[in-house]
């Protein structure tokens, strides 16, 4: 006859069992005791295992994170740098424009950047109405009209102005040739009288 099992897991003796058997409860105890010492200790161990893969786990998936938002870091700062480049790229190709559509004026590049489309399929009509508005911005100011001469003020010639209006030698040297001829008797009065300084 096969020993019965209880629910607990231990064994049960059958109840035919023979009068001179001998008790094996005790042995049954102590056996079972040490069976339950060998599952905690093993649970110990698979328990400290486990918190060993779940750290392990967590440090990678840190390291993971990690590395993904320095990715995500540097993705950033390279889509920036992207996007100054193109808006540089923009600004000089809308100067170059400028320049040749009239404007002399390169800092009003900025200004005009709000009306010309992203295609600069309008820029020759931005730049053209600017101009009718602003005439002034077609003037070169950088170059002046007469070529510049040392030692001499190159502020353009005053027109005459009249009897007593006395020449000097920085508004004779600035004056255009037709300038001259026209004041010449006056300048040469003004020369031999001793009034030009």
């Amino acid at each position: 006859m096969e020993p019965q099992t209880t629910p607990q897991g231990g064994n049960q003796k059958p109840s035919g069992q023979e009068p001179g058997a001998q008790n094996t409860s005790g042995e049954d105890l102590e056996g079972l005791k040490r069976n339950r010492d060998d599952l905690l200790k093993e649970k110990k161990t698979l328990e400290s295992k486990l918190k060993a893969f779940q750290d392990k786990e967590s440090k990678a998936e840190a390291d993971r994170m990690k590395a993904a938002g320095e990715t995500d870091k540097l993705l950033s700062q390279r889509e920036k740098e992207l996007a100054d480049t193109r808006r540089e790229l923009r600004q000089n190709k809308l100067k170059l424009e400028m320049i040749q559509g009239g404007i002399k004026d390169p800092d009003y590049a900025e200004i005009l950047e709000r009306d010309v489309s992203e295609d600069f399929s309008n820029v020759a009509e931005v730049i053209k109405s600017t101009l009718e508005k602003k005439p002034w911005l077609g003037v070169d100011f950088q170059q002046p009209s007469a070529p510049l001469k040392p030692g001499v003020s190159n502020a353009p010639a005053k027109a005459f102005q009249g009897p007593g209006h006395i020449f000097t030698s920085t508004e004779i040297d600035a004056m255009s040739i037709e300038d001259f001829t026209k004041n010449q008797d006056e300048i040469m009065r003004q020369n031999r009288e001793g009034l030009i300084k």
